[in-house]
C-alpha cells in the first residue's frame, strides 16, 4: 500500500473512489440511467451506498449535480 500511494499520490481505497466518481459524473451527464444504474455501474451495490460517496466528494448528490448541470447547459443555451 505505502508503495502505491508514493507512485500514485494517494492511497488505493481513495485513488478507486475518485475513480469511480470522476466516471459517475460522466455517466450522470451523458447516459440516460438513473442514479440506480450509474451506481451499479461504477461499483456501488447500493444506491445509498454511492450517493453518500458522491456527496462526500462533490458535496452534493448525484441527483443534484444532474439537475445543476441540466440548468446550466439550459442557460447557456438561451443566452448562445
Amino acid at each position: 500500500m505505502a508503495r502505491f500511494a508514493s507512485l500514485v499520490g494517494q492511497p488505493p481505497l481513495r485513488y478507486l473512489t475518485s475513480l469511480r466518481m470522476t466516471r459517475a459524473k460522466h455517466l450522470l451527464l451523458t447516459g440516460p440511467g438513473g442514479v440506480e444504474r450509474v451506481a451499479g455501474d461504477v461499483g456501488y451495490g447500493s444506491v445509498q451506498a454511492f450517493t453518500r460517496a458522491f456527496k462526500r466528494s462533490f458535496g452534493m448528490t448525484p441527483a443534484e449535480f444532474r439537475g445543476r448541470q441540466r440548468i446550466s447547459k439550459r442557460l447557456e443555451l438561451r443566452s448562445a
